[in-house]
């Protein structure tokens, strides 16, 4: 069976999965290596008092934006029918790995809203196996292969050149996509070609169609 990945970002009213709420979040579905579709939702959150100003700080959202934003249930409906598209939710073997950059941070996000929305059936969606660059990003570094000075997302996009609108879900998640394919064909044909950077990357991939 065919490998299907679902690449996940979330922006949130703070850094407590329990206590604090999703506001954005930005989808792409994968299979074998072909995108076969991506949505970027918005919601309210469900706790209104717990929203802490540094998140919007960060996000650059404001009150009055989130409030213009659907309801979670609303929204909670929408993420159901798009990822329906793509598994049948009653096969166990028809499943969607998650994946994205310190993506145990967004699938505990995501099985809160889910909860929190009256839904227990996260796992009818997803695997319990999960796809992070950071296992590589922590290989490469043990290897001296890197020498960015921090692991955060937009300090390695800074550090290989690959485009970032830090902070906003959607380009969050194709940044890591892009991440991870990067690192992952660096070390299939070799670690050192990480010197060359992303640009080296694209046109080789151009090259190749990969």
């Amino acid at each position: 069976m065919s490998k299907k990945i679902c690449w996940m970002d979330c922006e949130t009213t703070g850094l407590n999965a329990y206590k604090n709420d999703v506001i954005q979040l930005a989808l792409i579905i994968e299979e074998d290596g072909r995108e076969l579709g991506s949505k970027v939702f918005f919601m309210q959150p469900h706790s209104w008092e717990n929203i802490e100003q540094g998140a919007l700080d960060v996000h650059k959202m404001t009150m009055e934006q989130i409030k213009t934003f659907p309801k979670p249930k609303e929204t909670h409906g929408e993420i159901k029918k798009f990822l329906g598209q793509y598994v049948n939710r009653y096969d166990k073997m028809d499943k969607l790995y998650p994946a994205g950059f310190n993506v145990a941070f967004d699938i505990a996000f995501i099985q809160h809203f889910f909860k929190k929305c009256g839904d227990g059936f996260f796992g009818s969606f997803f695997n319990y196996k999960a796809i992070d660059p950071m296992q590589l990003i922590h290989i490469l570094d043990a290897k001296n292969h890197i020498k960015s000075k921090n692991h955060k997302l937009a300090t390695l996009c800074e550090y290989f050149k690959i485009p970032l609108k830090a902070h906003d879900a959607e380009s969050d998640i194709r940044a890591t996509k892009e991440l991870m394919e990067f690192l992952g064909f660096c070390m299939e044909i070799d670690a050192q070609k990480l010197e060359a950077g992303y640009v080296e990357f694209c046109q080789r991939r151009g090259e190749s169609n990969l």
